[in-house]
């Protein structure tokens, strides 16, 4: 079959063929074989070992939700033996000749240096990067080489070796139900968290979501019904058990500008309560405009009041109105071109926040918006939350509006 599949691709393309394969089979060498055959220039190995099921410890219950009996295979430094073992085995068969990209656990110069004396020509490096924030790639990449040659390790000195996807649990010790299918989440404990971070919240035998956190203490969220999972938050009741995950992200961008506006749509509001908190910690003058696509979802209101005004603004059929009312104020008080904004909701709400402010005067670099990409893993391995070849779960979700021009015009 491995056979077949290469030779197919093979008509259609002069490009360099790798496959990348698996060890749960009984000859990976064979394999190997075959693909040479069919027309692969080298072999890439190995992939994920495996499956098997990953139980949460507290809750007894499996983490991983599939039709495969809910397993999954297993990566990193758990496999790096195995992965020696079989590059090893193809090597043997291939002779000298032909490439192989080894990978499978990889972390220190020592386990390239082995990886290499079993055959490989090239080492991959991936679970390694959750790890490593992506500002220390640079770094990272010339001091790993040095191990290698030199036999050291400094490459370590780059490496969080904490653990970023253990399960907290934590108990519902409030709920507050809002108008259109939301609600504040109350948890016991605390979390410390900044601007611009989240967390992932997880129900055994439902699965997992990132949300903003709106408070630390104690722990806040705001959810509004949308999918299976929030739909599952909205039958939780006070008492039951819920677990955290995180935080992941990166503290929002500064700026110099002395006024400050917010402009949050719909669960943007979680997120920005620690913006306001933060941005009056640094002597700003805050002003929060939050639209609510229903009247009375305002929360966290005398919150936001401790660190400047706050106003919230019902759609009331008409997407946006609250942007209407900000530019409408900041006509009135003062130049746009003095001010900053962080806008922090749904695409459309934010893109026409931006235009409006510039609009009005405002300057692009003065301006941030809060991407919501989509994140499953939290920690830069998964590639989901990519944008302009940056992690938002590592970098940070603010981008400026002056980038983000950039980047369209190159797409």
């Amino acid at each position: 079959m491995v056979y077949s599949y290469l030779s197919e691709i093979r008509k259609v393309t002069d490009a360099l063929i790798f496959p990348k394969l698996t060890p749960n089979v009984d000859s990976i060498s064979e394999i190997a074989l075959a693909a040479v055959r069919g027309g692969a220039d080298g072999i890439s190995a190995i992939n994920t070992a495996g499956p098997r099921l990953y139980v949460e410890p507290v809750s007894g219950e499996p983490l991983l939700l599939n039709n495969s009996g809910n397993r999954g295979g297993m990566s990193g430094k758990w496999i790096k033996e195995l992965a020696i073992e079989k590059v090893s085995e193809i090597r043997e068969a291939l002779g000298p000749d032909i490439p192989i990209i080894g990978m499978g656990g990889i972390e220190t110069g020592e386990d390239i240096r082995n990886m290499m004396r079993a055959g490989a020509d090239i080492v991959g490096i991936g679970s390694l990067f959750a790890s490593i924030h992506p500002d220390d790639w640079n770094s990272f990449f010339p001091a790993l080489k040095n191990d290698v040659i030199n036999k050291t390790n400094t490459a370590s000195a780059y490496r969080n070796i904490n653990r970023k996807m253990e399960y907290v649990p934590h108990t519902i010790t409030g709920i507050k139900d809002l108008p259109g299918n939301a609600r504040v989440l109350e948890l016991d404990g605390e979390i410390s968290f900044k601007a611009g971070q989240f967390v992932f919240l997880y129900i055994p035998g439902t699965g997992e979501k990132p949300f903003a956190v709106m408070k630390g203490s104690p722990p806040s969220f705001l959810v509004k019904k949308k999918g299976t999972f929030s739909s599952k938050v909205m039958e939780l009741e006070p008492g039951m058990q819920i677990f955290v995950r995180g935080v992941y992200g990166k503290d929002s961008p500064d700026t110099d500008k002395k006024k400050v506006l917010i402009s949050a749509g719909g669960t943007g509001l979680a997120t920005a309560l620690k913006l306001a908190e933060k941005l009056k910690g640094e002597g700003k003058e805050i002003h929060t405009y939050f639209g609510m696509s229903t009247p009375g979802q305002e929360v966290m209101e005398d919150d936001f009041l401790q660190y400047g005004t706050f106003t919230a603004v019902a759609d009331n059929g008409i997407p946006g109105r609250v942007i209407d009312t900000m530019i409408s104020e900041l006509d009135k008080n003062s130049s746009a071109e003095g001010c900053a904004l962080y806008t922090i909701g749904p695409d459309l709400f934010m893109e026409k926040t931006a235009e409006d402010f510039i609009k009005a005067g405002g300057r692009t670099e003065d301006v941030f918006l809060s991407l919501e990409t989509p994140t499953r893993c939290g920690v830069g391995l998964c590639g989901e939350c990519e944008c302009g070849g940056h992690l938002t779960c590592r970098e940070g979700t603010f981008f400026s509006y002056t980038y983000l021009q950039e980047l369209n015009h190159e797409d």
